[in-house]
């Protein structure tokens, strides 16, 4: 398995209007990169139709994972959740309700050379 650079975060509670667009633009902006990546999405614990839109992104995209919190935890925690399974040597974490634009996502990194 090769060795992941970044890992993106994103807790995620009936986001189902947001999880599609924010995967997209996440993938846009790490694959511009050319470092290996990966994303990873928490459910926390979502009523609508989340879950299985996530489900639906990981059986199309080896990138993506996800974690499914039984409880609703609230953000702070469900990151925690999400940062515990991330494999990237660099954790970037960015909100599921689109407060953070993906596209920044290079430039935050350049900061860090």
């Amino acid at each position: 398995m090769q060795p992941l650079e970044y890992s993106v975060v994103a807790p995620m509670h009936n986001e189902e209007g947001n999880i599609q667009a924010l995967y997209l633009d996440i993938k846009r902006a790490m694959e511009r990169l050319k470092r290996p990546y990966e994303i990873v999405f928490v459910n926390d614990a979502s009523l609508d139709t989340t879950l299985p839109k996530m489900k639906e992104i990981q059986s199309g995209d080896p990138n993506f994972h996800f974690v499914d919190l039984e409880y609703n935890v609230g953000e702070n925690w469900a990151l925690l959740a999400g940062i515990s399974k991330a494999r990237g040597d660099i954790i970037i974490t960015i909100d599921g309700d689109y407060q953070n634009d993906p596209a920044f996502i290079p430039r935050l990194l350049e900061e860090l050379s």
